[in-house]
Formats: C-alpha cells, sequence, structure tokens
C-alpha cells in the first residue's frame, strides 16, 4: 500500500470523526469535502505516475500541472456546493472548501514523494544500463 493511501485512509478516519463530532451541515461538509478532495488528489496522483513513468523528464511540469489542477478541482466543486440549491442546503460549503483543500494539502507531499521515487529509480536503471553497455555486458 503506497503512501498516499495509506495518508488518505488515516485522513478519512479522522475527517468522518469530526464530522460525527459536529453534525448537521458543517459535518457533512467535512466528510464530503475531505472524501472529495481525497479523490480527486489519488486519481491525478495516479495520472501524474503513468506520465512521469512515461516521460520523467517532464516530473517538474507533471507536479505543477497537477497542483493547478487540484484548484481548479477545488473551485469548481465549491461552486458547485455553494450554488446548487440541493447540496447547498445539505452542505456547508465552507467547511466543504476547508476540508477540501486540507485534503489535498496533506496528500501533496505524498505523491510528490511518490513522484520523485518514481524518477530516482528510473535513473539509477537508466545509469545501470549506460554503465552496462559501456563495459559490453549489456544484451
Amino acid at each position: 500500500m503506497s503512501l498516499s493511501t495509506q495518508v488518505t485512509l488515516v485522513g478519512c478516519v479522522a475527517a468522518v470523526a469530526l464530522g460525527l463530532f459536529v453534525g448537521g451541515p458543517v459535518g457533512v461538509g467535512i466528510v464530503a469535502g475531505f472524501a472529495a478532495g481525497a479523490g480527486v488528489a489519488l486519481g491525478l496522483g495516479g495520472i501524474q505516475k503513468r506520465i512521469v513513468v512515461a516521460k520523467p523528464i517532464y516530473v517538474v511540469h507533471v507536479v505543477a500541472g497537477g497542483f493547478l489542477a487540484k484548484i481548479c478541482a477545488l473551485l469548481a466543486a465549491a461552486a458547485a456546493v455553494r450554488f446548487i440549491a440541493p447540496l447547498a442546503d445539505a452542505v456547508e460549503w465552507r467547511a466543504f472548501t476547508v476540508a477540501f483543500a486540507a485534503a489535498v494539502l496533506v496528500l501533496l507531499p505524498c505523491t510528490t514523494f511518490e513522484l520523485m521515487r518514481l524518477v530516482q529509480a528510473r535513473a539509477l536503471t537508466n545509469r545501470a544500463n549506460q554503465v552496462a553497455f559501456q563495459r559490453g555486458t549489456l544484451s
């Protein structure tokens, strides 16, 4: 189980506990916001990993693009919760927004660490192949 998955599970348990403690639309906003933020962060993390495995040179672009995509998702989700009447009645939009942002910010270092680990492993493999090629032992 990856680090980001472990952090997500712990965060979801904490968000549900806090949401149950607070109760009402604010509690629903906390749980829904954290779940939505974690879903977006994990989904984009998977996409980022696939891109970095294919093209490790774009790791900085992938991290920055992922952060911008998370901000856009936050704005879209907050607007939906704020201005769609059935959602606005059930979910307090400020609690939703703060919980969404907290989930994204908690998972951001985890997914970035996992991306850097992928790039490092890929670089070590490439370096080993270069050395083997120079020695004539690469088949």
